[in-house]
């Protein structure tokens, strides 16, 4: 590990939520290319898809909803490699478990999103992530 955490937000959502594990399928294009003018992803379809009910479910997956979703900042180890290159992978992640509405499945708590507080900037092919002040 390199020491240096990303101080991620993840929103647990309650099991009545209309777009989690209703449909697993592959449904692209979910996601605009700019995020809005709240740094939040924009829904890109007019309505709704094989797997998302409609913007404003979607809308409720990246802000705070009281009765719908449950926010928590969440520190995200990051391990250099290659040098100047910082990766999260941890193949078992389920940063929620015990947080949040108390469902679970098989022991874990699925329905959540993730988001990092920091900009992206993308340059000759390079991602760079730049930490935002707040």
């Amino acid at each position: 590990m390199c020491g240096e955490l990303v101080a991620g937000a993840a929103r647990f959502s309650s099991r009545s939520h209309p777009d989690f594990e209703k449909t697993i399928a592959d449904d692209r294009g979910l996601v605009a290319v700019d995020l809005g003018s709240d740094s939040k992803p924009v829904y890109a379809p007019a309505g709704g898809t094989v797997t998302v009910s409609g913007k404003a479910s979607f809308d409720q997956w990246y802000r705070d909803v009281a009765g719908i979703n449950m926010h928590f900042e969440q520190p995200l180890p990051l391990t250099q490699n290659p040098p100047g290159t910082y990766i999260f992978d941890n193949q078992a992640f389920f940063p929620l478990d015990g947080k949040g509405f108390p469902e679970t499945f098989f022991g874990h708590n699925f329905h959540f999103t993730t988001e990092d507080p920091r900009d992206v900037r993308v340059s000759r092919g390079r991602v760079v992530l730049v930490h935002r002040r707040r």
